[in-house]
């Protein structure tokens, strides 16, 4: 019963520490859908993410069956491992002979390739959890890490020229270049257009991107939410782009849904007239997840690994201080959310 009361006392200390906040993210919601032709255009919005949905759900199946026969060949994998260290064991006795010793050592580095390619052929990156016990899951901090800065690099690549067809903003720093954590950056003193700031290399330099998120963070929202699953966490590498309104918003979304190079795993529609504002403490946006499949995605060994995309009007984001940030995070800690 205790146990029971001190829950209900938590919630409740969470939900009021961040009803200021939450009320506030609603009234800017209200003068949005009072603005003429916001409403239709979220309803265009929904549908563009529904089909994203009904894409992403047929990736998903078919990793199922993709993630079965890794599961069989990490089998064989392990037989040929096993059979070419009985191999080297014997031919070691044979290393006196200047003739062996020369075939063992083309045969060590021919193994040795075989070796790290049967390894990079597994998949290894984080994975969102689909609905199969043999999935090869990633279980190393580290590793997640490894390939987020690698995919760093190629996911903003894409964002830029998402954001330069689609009127897609950035924050500029107006101090010290920084930000927070999974939301709004901090120091910031106003949106540009990446088509203006990409022709300006003095306010590129000021444009706040994405950091990859901090490892104190995500030991704890690991532990805190996924109960210690470290292949649900999936926002390590992220990139958010803002904009003025929700056609501009859909025309980024258009983009992605088009992008050859790119396999959308899962979309959240926080734009959703019916989304309930609870967890989100009203703070509106769309959130994308994605793998990067391409030729340098493979080279880097990072095609599994799955980023994530948010897409957020300024209206929110301006609002978004550090402060509100930080209840708003408290909030979900305390929801397991």
């Amino acid at each position: 019963m205790w146990l029971v009361y001190l829950r209900f006392f938590d919630v409740n200390n969470a939900y009021q520490a961040i009803s200021d906040d939450r009320e506030l993210y609603n009234q800017v919601w209200v003068q949005l859908k009072n603005q003429h032709g916001f409403i239709a255009s979220l309803v265009e919005l929904n549908d563009l993410c529904i089909k994203f949905r009904d894409k992403s759900s047929i990736v998903s199946t078919l990793e199922d069956g993709a993630m079965r026969e890794d599961a069989k060949q990490s089998f064989y994998d392990k037989v040929i491992e096993a059979s070419f260290v009985s191999l080297m064991a014997l031919l070691a006795l044979l290393k006196k002979s200047p003739g062996v010793a020369l075939v063992f050592r083309d045969s060590a580095r021919t193994g040795e390739a075989a070796k790290q390619l049967n390894s990079r052929a597994r998949r290894k990156g984080t994975l969102l959890p689909f609905a199969n016990d043999s999935t090869t899951h990633v279980q190393c901090l580290d590793q997640i890490y490894a390939q987020a800065n690698e995919v760093q690099v190629l996911i903003r690549k894409m964002v830029r020229s998402w954001a330069y067809a689609s009127r897609g903003m950035f924050p500029v720093s107006v101090g010290r270049n920084n930000s927070t954590d999974e939301g709004g950056p901090q120091g910031v003193g106003e949106w540009v257009l990446w088509s203006q700031a990409r022709v300006d290399k003095q306010l590129e330099k000021r444009i706040l991107w994405g950091e990859i998120k901090d490892p104190a963070r995500a030991i704890s929202k690991t532990l805190k939410r996924y109960d210690g699953a470290l292949f649900r966490l999936v926002d390590v590498c992220r990139e958010s782009i803002y904009f003025q309104s929700v056609p501009d918003m859909i025309a980024c979304m258009r983009m992605i849904s088009e992008e050859r190079e790119l396999i959308v795993v899962r979309v959240k529609n926080r734009m959703h007239l019916e989304e309930e504002d609870l967890l989100n403490i009203g703070f509106r946006h769309v959130c994308i997840n994605v793998r990067v499949q391409n030729y340098e995605a493979e080279q880097r060994g990072v095609e599994s690994h799955v980023c994530e995309i948010l897409l957020i009007l300024v209206s929110f984001a301006e609002l978004m201080t550090p402060e509100r940030h930080a209840r708003y995070v408290a909030f979900r800690d305390v929801m397991g959310t």
